[in-house]
């Protein structure tokens, strides 16, 4: 994917700003070569985030219940909390070009989060937030985050980016600790269980939003690649008339020189 990324940034460099009207006819075949070179890779990265998201969308479907399940059992169990501190995770991204999935988040984050926080994806390395620390996205660095929270004085909370359809997507916050307290709850529990079970929650609701982020951002990048497949496509066609212009134009001068040419042997 990062060969891939590095061939779209070779193709649409500044030299592309040039109008058609002014290159020769090989650098409008050159031009082309690296047009059909930057479809192929579109396409490429289109079907792969389509084929992402249908296998997230079924991981998420299947471990959505048991999240749910253990969330209803930690609520029955957790004491009533007080925390001191409060800590946000947010679910950035490790790839890109994934179009306004990354400034839309960003922008999100720099109006609502504030104190300190913990943004899942090596892209946002340069978003520059005071307190923030960037981490990988990988299950083990999420399932090490969830144990290093200390449940009795931290309140968590969740920005991340949500589908809402195939074509749209919002920034939304939640509050994944401490939870709403439950009725009946189950009183004087030995604080090594509740621990535990918060513990539990924690890695599972991370791991439950990690998989919607990444299902909204590979749903964003299947529709950048549409649209920028669509835009080399129209570019193509605009350099092939181009080229047929040019060569016509070529092959009518050629035939005017041989008429003149002709003219002037029968003189």
């Amino acid at each position: 994917l990062r060969k891939a990324a590095g061939w779209m940034k070779k193709g649409w460099n500044a030299r592309w700003t040039r109008s058609p009207d002014a290159m020769s006819q090989s650098e409008l075949r050159r031009r082309m070569a690296l047009g059909r070179e930057s479809q192929k890779i579109t396409d490429a990265l289109r079907m792969t985030a389509s084929s992402r998201q249908r296998r997230l969308r079924l991981q998420l479907d299947a471990f959505l219940p048991y999240a749910q399940a253990l969330e209803t059992m930690t609520a029955r169990l957790q004491p009533p909390l007080m925390p001191q501190r409060r800590l946000t995770v947010i679910f950035a991204s490790d790839m890109g070009l994934c179009g306004a999935y990354l400034p839309m988040l960003r922008k999100a984050a720099l109006s609502k989060v504030s104190g300190p926080c913990v943004i899942i994806g090596r892209k946002a390395q340069s978003w520059r937030m005071p307190d923030a620390e960037v981490i990988a996205g990988s299950t083990a660095q999420l399932s090490a985050l969830a144990a290093r929270i200390e449940p009795a004085d931290t309140a968590v909370h969740v920005l991340y980016t949500a589908r809402i359809n195939a074509l749209s997507a919002e920034v939304k916050m939640v509050k994944i600790w401490p939870l709403p307290m439950a009725d009946p709850r189950v009183l004087q529990e030995p604080e090594a269980m509740w621990r535990m079970a918060a513990e539990d929650h924690l890695a599972a609701a991370l791991r439950r939003y990690a998989l919607e982020a990444k299902l909204s951002e590979q749903a964003m990048r299947a529709m950048a690649m549409e649209e920028a497949g669509e835009n080399a496509k129209r570019l193509l066609e605009t350099l092939q008339r181009q080229y047929h212009r040019e060569r016509q134009a070529l092959i009518t001068r050629e035939i005017t020189e041989l008429a003149v040419t002709g003219e002037m042997d029968d003189e």
